[in-house]
C-alpha cells in the first residue's frame, strides 16, 4: 500500500471507532480501498480510450470536450493522414492489459467480499444474546458497507466490460485504417511504377530510334568509305601509267630514228616494265601504310574498350580489300 492509502485507511478506522470491535471491519475497508483504486484507474483509462477514439475519428461530435467538436472535417482528415499508429497500438495494448487486470481484481474482490459475509454470519451465530444486542448497530453498518462495496464492484465490472468492448472496437478500427493506408500507399506506388514504366518505354523507343539512325549512318559511312577506296584503287592503277606516258612523251627521250615507218617503237616493253613496276611499288607502299594505320587504330580502340563487332567487320573488310589488291597486282 502507498502512504496516502495507509493514511486514508487510518482515517476510515478513526471515523468508525465505534465499530472496531467487529473483526471484519478492517478486511472490508481494505477491499473497498482496493476496488476504489481500480475504479478510479478505469476512469483514467476511459479518458485515454476517448482520446484514441478522437484521434481515429470515431468520436467526433460526441466528445465531452467542446473544443473537439468544433474541428472541421478537413482538419480532421488532415490529422488522420498524419496519424502515427505505433503509439496508438502501444496504448491499446496497454489498455487491454490494464482492463484484464482490473476485471481479475474485481472478480477476486467480489469473492473476498462473499467470504467476509460468510465469516460474519458464522461469527454472528456464535455470539450470545447480550453480545448480539450490542453488535446490532455494527452489523447493520457493516451490511450497508458490504452492499455498497458489492454494488461498487458490480458497477466497476460493467464499466470495465464497456471499456473492453470500446478497446476491441478501436483495435479493429486501427487495423482497418492501417490496411487502408497500406492499400493507398500500394496504389500510389503502382501509379508511380506505371509512370516510370511509361518513361522507360519512351526512353527505350528513343534509344531504338537512335540505334537505327546510328546503324543507317554507319551503313552510309561504310558505303562512302568503300566508294573512296574504289576511287583510290582506280587512281593508283592508272596514275603510274599516266606518269610514264607523260614522261616518255616529253622531249627528253627519242626512241625512233628520224626516218622510220614503225607505228610502235621497239622500246614499248620498257614502258610496260616501268609502269608495272611503279604500279606494284605504289600498291605495296599504300598497303603497308594502311596496315600500319589499322594496327595503330586497333591498339587505340582496345586500350579504351573491347572492339565492337562493327569495327571488327570493318577492319576485316579493309584487310580483304588489301589482300585482293595485292593479288591483283
Amino acid at each position: 500500500m502507498q502512504a496516502d492509502e495507509i493514511e486514508l485507511l487510518l482515517e476510515c478506522l478513526r471515523k468508525s471507532s465505534q465499530h472496531l470491535g467487529n473483526p471484519m471491519l478492517l478486511p472490508l475497508f481494505l477491499i473497498e480501498l482496493k476496488v476504489h483504486y481500480f475504479a478510479v484507474l478505469l476512469e483514467k483509462r476511459a479518458e485515454g480510450i476517448e482520446n484514441i477514439e478522437y484521434m481515429t475519428g470515431m468520436r467526433h461530435g460526441f466528445s465531452s470536450n467542446p473544443r473537439r467538436n468544433t474541428v472541421s472535417d478537413e482538419d480532421r482528415e488532415k490529422l488522420r493522414k498524419e496519424l502515427d499508429f505505433d503509439p496508438i497500438t502501444q496504448k491499446l495494448t496497454g489498455v487491454t492489459g490494464t482492463l484484464s487486470f482490473c476485471d481479475m481484481t474485481f472478480a477476486s474482490s467480489l469473492r473476498a467480499l462473499e467470504l467476509i459475509s460468510a465469516l460474519r454470519r458464522r461469527i454472528s451465530a456464535n455470539v450470545d444474546q447480550h453480545r448480539e444486542d450490542i453488535d446490532a448497530e455494527t452489523q447493520r453498518a457493516l451490511d450497508r458497507r458490504t452492499a455498497y462495496v458489492r454494488e461498487l464492484i458490480v458497477g466497476a465490472q460493467a464499466h470495465g466490460a464497456v471499456l473492453s468492448a470500446r478497446t476491441r472496437a478501436q483495435v479493429q478500427t486501427v487495423y482497418s485504417m492501417i490496411g487502408q493506408k497500406d492499400n493507398k500507399l500500394n496504389i500510389e506506388t503502382a501509379a508511380a511504377s506505371q509512370k516510370i514504366a511509361e518513361i522507360s518505354l519512351r526512353h527505350n523507343s528513343a534509344m531504338k530510334d537512335m540505334a537505327e539512325d546510328s546503324k543507317n549512318v554507319a551503313i552510309l559511312t561504310r558505303k562512302d568509305s568503300t566508294d573512296m577506296r574504289i576511287i583510290a584503287v582506280v587512281t593508283l592503277m592508272f596514275l603510274p601509267g599516266t606518269f610514264m606516258a607523260t614522261l616518255f612523251s616529253s622531249g627528253f627521250f627519242n626512241f625512233l630514228p628520224d626516218r622510220s615507218s614503225q607505228v610502235v617503237s621497239k622500246w614499248i616493253w620498257l614502258y610496260f616494265t616501268l609502269t608495272g613496276t611503279t604500279t606494284l611499288i605504289v600498291f605495296l607502299a599504300w598497303y603497308q601504310f594502311s596496315k600500319h594505320q589499322n594496327k595503330a587504330m586497333l591498339t587505340m580502340i582496345r586500350g579504351n574498350k573491347e572492339t565492337s563487332p562493327f569495327e571488327s567487320e570493318q577492319i576485316q573488310y579493309d584487310k580483304d580489300i588489301h589482300y585482293t589488291l595485292s593479288a591483283t597486282s
